[in-house]
């Protein structure tokens, strides 16, 4: 069975972390004698194992939506390198023989990591709320599809521009999902063109268009004064 993707990186991680033990070893054998400096040769090798595996896990876990692991690239990195240089200079204290120095280091490397890694998370869960809730079609890219439908049924050349007409306003009007009290009485007027369409009566299909219109405008009015006041 082939591995995937995370678990070569995961691999790469171990084996990068195992390197700077071994080196570390061979490089200054007399840590041997120091449980601070084997401490803090330990906390720099698994953060160079994270270095490797974190980001693999992060982008992994993309699925129909990438808003919160894409955005939490930086983040992640960033924490990642604080966790780098602080173990860096844990060891090199401990190497030195300053030991209280040394393990204050690796207690503000391990802690800072952990409380930048539950902001993250705690920021990502929301980024991930909001692009889920905005992820749909906006209300105009179904009203769109509707008239469009609509258009594809009318006989009547006038009614049927009318209508297309009015399906091109919806595509360059301002994308939104929340919706406005407004939507209710669009609907309405929707559906009452597409029944008089059905029924052929063209003039009151055209008083349910400019209804529509009339709406739309407005909403738009809505729309705007709403983001002016975010």
């Amino acid at each position: 069975m082939t591995m995937n993707r995370s678990g070569l990186v995961g691999i790469a991680g171990l084996i990068a972390a195992a390197t700077t033990l071994a080196l570390g070893f061979v490089l200054f054998p007399a840590i041997r004698s120091s449980n601070v400096a084997m401490a803090s040769l330990a906390i720099l090798a698994v953060s160079v194992g994270l270095l490797f595996y974190v980001p693999s896990i992060v982008v992994g876990r993309r699925g129909a939506n990438d808003a919160a692991p894409l955005a939490s690239i930086g983040p992640v990195s960033a924490a990642l390198a604080v966790l780098l240089v602080m173990a860096a200079a844990g060891f090199v204290l401990a190497l030195g023989g300053f030991d209280r120095l040394a393990v204050a280091a690796d207690v503000l490397a391990v802690g800072a990591f952990l409380v930048a890694a539950l902001v993250v998370r705690a920021a990502l869960t929301v980024v991930a709320e909001v692009a889920q809730r905005h992820s749909g079609l906006s209300r105009h890219a179904v009203w769109r599809g509707e008239l469009l439908g609509l258009a594809a049924t009318v006989r009547d050349t006038a009614v049927r521009t009318d209508v297309e007409r009015a399906a091109e306003d919806l595509q360059y009007a301002a994308s939104d999902i929340e919706g406005t009290p407004l939507d209710p009485d669009i609907n309405n007027a929707i559906a009452a063109a597409s029944r008089h369409v059905e029924s052929g009566n063209p003039a009151v299909v055209g008083e349910c268009l400019a209804e529509l219109r009339r709406l739309l405008a407005r909403r738009e009015v809505y729309l705007r004064s709403s983001r002016s006041k975010a």
